[in-house]
């Protein structure tokens, strides 16, 4: 049992990684990009909704590589 339990916390914990380091990484684009032109970042909510979309849409795709069917 413990065995069949073992691969599923080895995908969580590798997706976890995967998603913080990705959040940080965006982040500190925003932030340099923000220091480049001497203004702080605004986000409205059209950005918010076009972010939103674009990592549904992300998600998505990689959940369908793992498809077997294809």
């Amino acid at each position: 049992m413990n065995q069949d339990n073992n691969w599923k916390t080895k995908i969580i914990f590798l997706g976890g990684i995967l998603g913080a380091l990705t959040g940080v990484g965006t982040a500190y684009y925003i932030v340099k990009r923000a220091e480049r032109y001497d203004e702080h970042p605004v986000l409205n909510t059209n950005a918010i909704l076009k972010l939103m979309l674009l990592i549904v849409g992300t998600v998505r795709q990689i959940t369908q590589l793992t498809d077997q069917e294809s």
